[in-house]
């Protein structure tokens, strides 16, 4: 009988990770989503979901999880496609959902330590299949953000022989630090009114914030619809994937616009955005190219026309409002036209692939 799964080696460090056969669940996570407030239609049978509830009801009973840890709830949030899933009944259901290969999570400095303490004891609490480990590299790779990022090995699926396959996790703090920074700290005091995300502005901004320069001759492997214009004669620019334009989509097509309750704020978007000319650039740039292109994106989901129609005219007024109203001005001068910082294989780590 096998007795544990190796989902990390590196023989030349002699180190490996192991996770105790049989995978298994001790939690019933649907006591746990009630408990917690997990709506309803998240769909749990997607496996990231599944772990990501227990994390969420780990992160609001840290004392339980982690001898002698704080008793009060930790600010712990979701963005990228998991949040999308946790905030849209539409993100889980119908031509708008898709599935997620990985979660990302946000929390504020001061309890990142924790939460990662939290991660790593979960599989003795809840079962296996909320094993979380740490490398000697994942250590140098956190000890170099200074308590800004962190990154540690998880279980990533389990197949249908109930074997693990190996997988990331990064935890975020403060702020989400891409091709431009987004500053979170305020929707992650107010978790819970969020649905455990970062609020539907910035979840939006996250997504719309990709921007990357290709060479001319390498933009027939790229989707099309990505294609957002010139960037000099030999180079244009990419912007967001057709699988985050979904994400968005299922976030305009369920919410309306508007102050308060679960309403899109295009004055949040805009006051964000407005505070940063090359945020506010690359944002505003993908979601006129979706708008744009909405049609030929959407077809191929699988969209109604109705459906359609309503994320168009949400997407032109979001649109018009930053072109117009909140439009920034650009404060410095600079020979280097590119206004976004390049980030490392953008197409592995985009805010919630």
């Amino acid at each position: 009988m096998r007795r544990s799964y190796v989902i990390y080696q590196n023989p030349a460090m002699q180190e490996k990770l192991e996770v105790k056969a049989p995978i298994q669940s001790l939690a019933n996570i649907e006591e746990l989503r009630p408990e917690i407030g997990i709506p309803d239609y998240v769909d749990l049978s997607n496996f990231q979901m599944t772990k990501t509830v227990v994390a969420l009801w780990a992160s609001r009973h840290p004392d339980r999880i982690v001898e002698g840890a704080i008793e009060e709830p930790l600010k712990l949030a979701l963005f990228g496609g998991g949040g999308f899933k946790l905030h849209c009944p539409s993100a889980n259901k119908g031509p708008f959902s898709r599935t997620i290969g990985d979660v990302d999570l946000v929390t504020l400095k001061e309890n990142g330590k924790l939460v990662v303490q939290i991660l790593l004891n979960l599989s003795e609490k809840c079962g296996s299949m909320f094993y979380h480990g740490i490398t000697s590299a994942d250590r140098r790779f956190n000890t170099l953000r200074f308590g800004m990022r962190y990154r540690i090995h998880t279980i990533q699926d389990i197949d249908e022989q109930s074997v693990p396959t190996a997988g990331l996790i990064d935890i975020f703090c403060d702020k989400l630090t891409f091709c431009h920074i987004l500053d979170v700290r305020d929707e992650l005091s107010q978790v819970d009114r969020h649905v455990f995300t970062i609020g539907l502005e910035n979840l939006i901004i996250s997504k719309a914030q990709l921007i990357k320069c290709v060479a001319n001759d390498e933009a027939s492997d790229i989707n099309q619809n990505r294609i957002m214009g010139e960037y000099d004669k030999n180079h244009l620019l990419v912007g967001m994937e057709t699988k985050d334009m979904r994400d968005v989509g299922a976030a305009l097509l369920d919410h309306d616009l508007g102050e308060g309750g679960e309403k899109i704020s295009i004055d949040v978007i805009g006051r964000k955005l407005r505070q940063d000319w090359g945020m506010w650039k690359t944002v505003t740039m993908n979601l006129k190219n979706m708008q744009n292109r909405l049609k030929p994106i959407t077809d191929a989901f699988g969209a109604k026309k109705d459906e359609q129609e309503v994320i168009e005219e949400r997407l032109a007024k979001i649109v018009q409002e930053l072109e117009g109203k909140y439009a920034a001005r650009k404060k410095t001068f600079s020979f280097n036209k590119q206004w976004w910082q390049d980030v490392e294989d953008q197409e592995t780590i985009t805010p919630g692939s």
